[in-house]
């Protein structure tokens, strides 16, 4: 193939991969975006009807809670004097108050009085029996009732939906011992849903959910998807569906709302458009560039490949290309010339950085040596100087020397981790396993850091049974894992926090048995995208309130180390605003073991 063919077909490649791409990124970007905005519009139409549906119960509740608490009504409950039925519950106060039925049990559970009406063909009607099962002796709809003396929900008669709320009878100044209950229920018929589409300002109807194959599939679907599933039908309409739990906290009814796709159909629609204008331009385009590459640069750029090809086909990084000319080809050239020379570089550099990582570990090892002996003698001085100094007239001398001590502290703390790390990398660290009464090292770990969480102001509590079993542990690095999760809990945790230490003993997979040791605080948390670097090395969140707290970002790392080399297992449970917990596992000692 010639090379103005080749380049015409390399150029019509080039525009239909460039037109595929741009399809495949407006699809999968745009449109992604398009279906997310009518998804997050679906998910409030969703909301807003929930919220129409909690606003009819909150508005039965209220009803129900000023009837209940009403001397009359405590009086009727015990007397059952029919006058207060006739003189409070006729038919104009069903519709009045948008009710179905509406039941009054004495204290003994009996029924002293039920009515039920239609509000469509405003006439009364009979209490369904299903209602009386609910209400009757040995049911669990009473046994709903919470500490402030009421409960309400949704409850299905058969295949009718209806909210409900029962309410404990009282009198006004809602003191005394209940004197029966009030129950009042409201159908989820059509009027009601037309209420909550007004409220809600969406089209919704509603499912019941049976002991079939379908609600079963609908159900588990809805809740992989966070407890609202969206489905879309075709290219015009989305369903939303979501799930109410009845007055007895288990799933009934699914909500489905209907929303129409008008911001996808924009969407796709500009799209079309984009796509459109992009390849009348592109042809456009393409035919001018065919015209300027036939008289100026085709064969030049020819003898350019050819080159290229050649250098590609050959291993030996010394060919250089030759062009003939002085242009922007000729730097092109260059630039090649010089990236030959860069990869014959790199190759020689690639085999000295191998080197050079090989040797970081004993590097980190020697200064961190190195320099522990003398920062160790700087805080000895400092400590007998400010000693000496404390009595004298110039109270600045102490605080400065404080400084350094403070200073030296860390920079000997930033050293031991440093030198562990260089430890546990070279297979340094040799454990002295022995049996470990569990109980006692927790308390010598918890008492050593007492004084630190009680200048905090916080609270440290332990919980362990001195009757634990013994685990096969190195007593010092089992001391330092402590420390290192309990100077983490404090540092982390509010003035007037909680920390708290616990072990017990769990179960492995093939019978075995370990002991796990939790360490939880209040303190700030970590955020999702910082949970899975938690242990890496020198990690520190970019969060203020933790950058200002000193730290390495290697505590965690050389502790979970440690607690792999003991044959454990290291885990948390964090969330932001609220505290962590960390859990180890260590095992037992047997006898026997090595």
């Amino acid at each position: 193939m010639s090379l103005r063919r080749r380049t015409a077909f390399l150029l019509s490649l080039t525009i239909v991969s460039a037109l595929a791409v741009l399809y495949f990124v407006l699809s999968e970007i745009l449109l992604k975006s398009f279906a997310d905005l009518e998804e997050q519009e679906a998910r409030q139409a969703e909301t807003r009807a929930i919220n129409a549906i909690n606003e009819l119960l909150d508005n039965l509740q209220s009803t129900t809670s000023d009837y209940a608490h009403w001397d009359d009504m405590a009086n009727f409950a015990v007397t059952g004097d029919q006058a207060f039925i006739e003189n409070n519950f006729y038919n104009e106060t069903f519709a009045n108050l948008s009710l179905n039925f509406v039941l009054i049990l004495n204290e003994a559970g009996d029924i002293v009085y039920e009515q039920g009406y239609d509000l469509n063909r405003e006439i009364a009607i009979p209490v369904p029996q299903g209602l009386h099962d609910h209400l009757s002796d040995g049911s669990i709809l009473p046994d709903t009732i919470d500490s402030t003396g009421g409960a309400g929900g949704i409850l299905i008669l058969g295949e009718v939906p209806l909210l409900i709320y029962l309410r404990s009878i009282t009198n006004s100044l809602r003191e005394g011992p209940a004197q029966g209950t009030l129950v009042m229920a409201r159908l989820l018929d059509e009027n009601a849903v037309a209420r909550i589409e007004a409220l809600s300002q969406t089209e919704l109807t509603f499912q019941l959910l049976g002991d079939n194959e379908d609600s079963h599939a609908l159900l588990s679907a809805i809740n992989e998807d966070g407890g609202i599933l969206f489905r879309r039908q075709n290219e015009e309409l989305l369903m939303g569906y979501a799930v109410l739990d009845d007055v007895y906290n288990k799933p009934a009814l699914v909500i489905q709302v209907e929303t129409s796709r008008d911001i996808y159909q924009r969407g796709l629609a500009g799209i079309r458009l984009t796509l459109g204008m992009v390849v009348v331009i592109s042809l456009i385009f393409a035919t001018l560039f065919m015209i300027i590459l036939e008289g100026f640069l085709l064969r030049r750029i020819g003898h350019l490949i050819g080159q290229v090809i050649a250098i590609r086909d050959t291993p030996n990084l010394s060919y250089r290309i030759a062009l003939e000319g002085k242009d922007e080809l000729n730097r092109v050239a260059d630039s090649i010339n010089e990236m030959l020379e860069s990869l014959a570089t790199s190759r020689t550099e690639k085999a000295n950085a191998e080197a050079a990582n090989r040797a970081k570990s004993k590097l980190l090892g020697f200064i961190s040596h190195e320099l522990k002996t003398p920062l160790s003698a700087i805080s000895l001085n400092a400590e007998i100087l400010m000693e000496t100094l404390t009595s004298t007239p110039n109270e600045r001398i102490p605080r400065y020397l404080n400084h350094i001590l403070s200073s030296t502290r860390r920079m000997e703390n930033l050293i031991k981790d440093l030198l562990d790390l260089s430890r546990l990398e070279s297979g340094e660290v040799q454990l002295k396993v022995e049996p470990i009464g569990l109980s006692l090292l927790l308390y010598e770990a918890t008492d050593s850091m007492s004084e630190v969480f009680r200048v905090k102001k916080q609270r440290l509590t332990l919980s362990a049974s001195h009757d634990l079993p013994p685990v096969r542990a190195d007593r010092e690095r089992l001391i330092q894992i402590m420390l290192n999760l309990l100077s983490n809990a404090h540092k982390y945790t509010p003035e007037e926090g909680e920390i708290k230490v616990m072990a017990q003993i769990v179960g492995l997979p093939e019978t075995k048995q370990a002991v796990q040791v939790l360490v939880q605080d209040t303190g700030i948390g970590l955020e999702p995208g910082e949970q899975m670097k938690v242990f890496e090395k020198f990690f520190r969140s970019a969060r203020p309130e933790v950058r200002q707290t000193p730290g390495t970002g290697l505590g965690l790392h050389i502790t979970r180390s440690l607690i792999e080399m003991h044959e454990g297992e290291i885990w948390f449970e964090s969330i932001k605003g609220q505290g962590t917990t960390f859990y180890f596992t260590l095992p037992l000692y047997t006898n026997g073991t090595e």
